[in-house]
């Protein structure tokens, strides 16, 4: 370095006597050549010390080996589909992913394919953008919103799969969002983290004037260098589409989050096990339809089922004649469950969203009135607290035709009256095994929820109370044990933030070993039925 520094001076002084002679040169001979050669060196000179052509021209060589380079900054292809595998192939160096598109049926693919190596995989978030409905029905006419629900729920389903987790570790959340107003491009953005700008870009150039033109559209990438300043041109498109990014988000439509870590999610396997070998949550569901042919018939009726699971106890309703079911869940993968349950049926609509919910995520159901919407067993899930009570009974009121009705069905263990008056020998046992274990993987007292509360704020929502029975079920300890082996289940009990999923099982086992075969209380459930007020 200070061998640099010296070379440095050297030529400095160098230049300055060089310099200096030119000018003394230049006073006493004002027209030999030997002057004018002295003019020029003083010009180079002052260029040099000014204006630094030499780093100037070190940059111009730069941008030209970057240009004709197999990796530029700015690259150009023909059609979207040559820069597919590139494309793919950046994907494992990035943490966040956003994809802005028209119908996104295609990215499910893309996923599939880049997955299928069996690599592991550093993303922890990533935001998916449909098109405009404008924008959209110009592109795909009438199927523009069915496409956009079905890539939803299979990117969604197949990216929170229990496979997946496998390769996706870090994955925290998928948002689903639809762009306000047209915008003029697809493409995908990059970025090292979530707070950071992307730099890496890939644009799609097209116009949306037919079905799958934009798989032959002009493509390019843009790529950042740390710097962003090797060309005007360069900086100025990767500003432009980061601009371009930051208006899309700051005017989107949310239709959507979803994260691995719902227990829902992971619950799938067993809470499906559970129900195929009980008999209690199909006599349950029973009990509901029951109550509601006290009052009118399924038959003919446009019917909602607000956490439909795993679907055995939704397609109860189909055998009542009903016109439409619409089944809803918060979890695809228990959706996903559902729809290979209930199979084929062209009554039946699946729609994935959180419940309740007063944004576009209720895109499945968008604008459709129902004639009676069923909540059967998901008051823990859907409603723990009167304030979510009533937000749940006001969404389901805007939702709900005139004469529309909406059923409960509440167990007591969701109620704060229950177990007053019994000892649940196997709750006894299980609190005194996680006590033993560590008093902090316990879950503290819950919000408590009575009946006449639950009455009210339903009432105060604009509805009528028409009807409430009560009805014990026999519960076995075996229907228990199957119940318990349910993550979202052990969740009510267990903080499985301190303890993991497999531990808190291990002691919901063993505590059933060593109650045995004790009888455990009935199950009781509430049943209430509520129309829409005429007041």
């Amino acid at each position: 370095m200070k061998i640099k520094l010296l070379l440095k001076k050297i030529i400095e002084i160098t230049a300055a006597v060089i310099a200096i002679f030119s000018i003394i040169m230049f006073l006493i001979q004002t027209t030999s050549l030997v002057a004018i050669f002295c003019f020029i060196v003083v010009f180079l000179l002052i260029l040099l010390m000014f204006f630094n052509p030499v780093s100037r021209l070190r940059n111009i060589f730069r941008r030209l080996k970057i240009l004709v380079s197999d990796q530029p900054l700015v690259t150009w292809y023909l059609y979207r589909d040559q820069v597919k595998p590139i494309m793919l192939g950046t994907w494992k160096n990035y943490k966040y992913l956003i994809f802005v598109g028209i119908t996104q049926e295609s990215l499910k693919q893309y996923f599939e394919e880049v997955l299928a190596n069996n690599q592991k995989y550093q993303w922890t978030h990533i935001d998916v953008y449909f098109a405009c409905d404008q924008l959209g029905s110009i592109y795909r006419e009438n199927s523009f919103l069915p496409t956009v629900k079905k890539a939803r729920q299979e990117i969604a389903t197949m990216l929170l799969s229990s496979s997946s987790k496998i390769q996706l570790p870090d994955l925290q959340k998928i948002s689903f969002f639809q762009c306000k107003n047209p915008v003029g491009f697809t493409g995908s953005f990059y970025c090292k983290d979530l707070a950071s700008d992307p730099d890496k870009i890939y644009i799609v150039q097209s116009l949306a004037y037919s079905q799958y033109e934009t798989k032959n559209a002009l493509t390019f990438s843009i790529a950042a260098d740390g710097s962003d300043a090797l060309s005007s041109a360069h900086s100025i498109a990767l500003y432009h589409y980061r601009y371009a990014l930051k208006m899309i988000s700051d005017s989107r439509v949310d239709l959507g989050k979803f994260e691995p870590s719902s227990r829902w999610n992971e619950s799938v396997e067993a809470w499906q096990y559970f129900c195929q070998n009980s008999k209690l949550p199909k006599a349950e569901m029973s009990g509901l339809i029951e109550i509601n042919r006290d009052i009118c018939s399924f038959k003919g009726k446009h019917v909602l089922d607000l956490g439909c699971g795993s679907g055995e106890t939704s397609i109860l309703l189909l055998n009542e004649d009903l016109a439409t079911l619409t089944v809803v869940d918060k979890s695809p993968q228990m959706l996903m469950r559902a729809k290979s349950y209930i199979g084929e049926d062209a009554r039946v609509t699946f729609a994935l969203c959180s419940i309740p919910s007063f944004s576009l995520e209720d895109i499945d159901i968008k604008g459709k009135f129902f004639d009676v919407i069923v909540v059967h067993q998901g008051i823990p899930a859907i409603a723990s607290t009167l304030d979510e009570v009533l937000t749940l009974a006001n969404w389901a009121r805007e939702r709900l035709n005139n004469e529309g009705r909406l059923l409960f069905a509440i167990h007591d263990n969701a109620l704060s009256t229950a177990n007053t008056n019994w000892n649940d020998p196997f709750r006894m046992e299980l609190l005194s095994i996680a006590n033993n274990h560590s008093p902090q993987i316990l879950r503290g007292s819950k919000p408590s929820l009575f009946l006449e509360d639950i009455e009210r704020n339903v009432i105060q929502a604009g509805f009528e109370m028409t009807q409430k029975k009560e009805r014990d079920f026999h519960l076995t300890m075996e229907d228990r044990r199957l119940m318990w082996k349910t993550p979202a289940v052990l969740d009510s009990f267990f903080d499985l933030t301190k303890i993991s999923v497999q531990e808190a099982d291990d002691l919901a086992q063993l505590a059933f070993r060593r109650v045995g075969p004790t009888q455990t209380r009935p199950r009781k459930v509430t049943y209430i039925s509520f129309c829409v007020s005429v007041n």
